[in-house]
């Protein structure tokens, strides 16, 4: 998914990727994040800084997409059950999906 932009934006799939789609009727776009690096706060400013841009562009372009972030289960017992992930998670309203790599699993947590 690409949203246009100087410079253009690519909400894509993969490790690093957004994904648009469907869940029942809702439109949704998912930002996926490995959180594999050293620093796992660092990863969730940076997540923290990409959501927000493309949620703005997507109000812009897809008003009707919702923008979802998702993290792997690693991530989110490590950074997102904690203090500064909750904080984040409220303060700017972030919708996550954990999955795990290893297997198909998904969980769905929405503020």
């Amino acid at each position: 998914m690409f949203l246009e932009s100087d410079p253009k934006l690519s909400i894509d799939l993969g490790a690093e990727r957004i994904i648009a789609a469907e869940k029942n009727r809702d439109k949704i776009a998912v930002e996926v994040k490995s959180f594999i690096t050293d620093s796992q706060v660092t990863e969730l400013e940076k997540a923290i800084g990409q959501y927000g841009i493309y949620e703005e562009l997507l109000k812009i372009q897809e008003s009707d997409r919702e923008l979802y972030l998702a993290v792997p289960i690693d991530a989110f017992e490590n950074i997102f059950s904690r203090q500064v992930g909750k904080v984040a998670v409220k303060k700017f309203n972030l919708k996550l999906i954990i999955f795990s790599f290893s297997e198909s699993n998904l969980q769905w947590i929405i503020p």
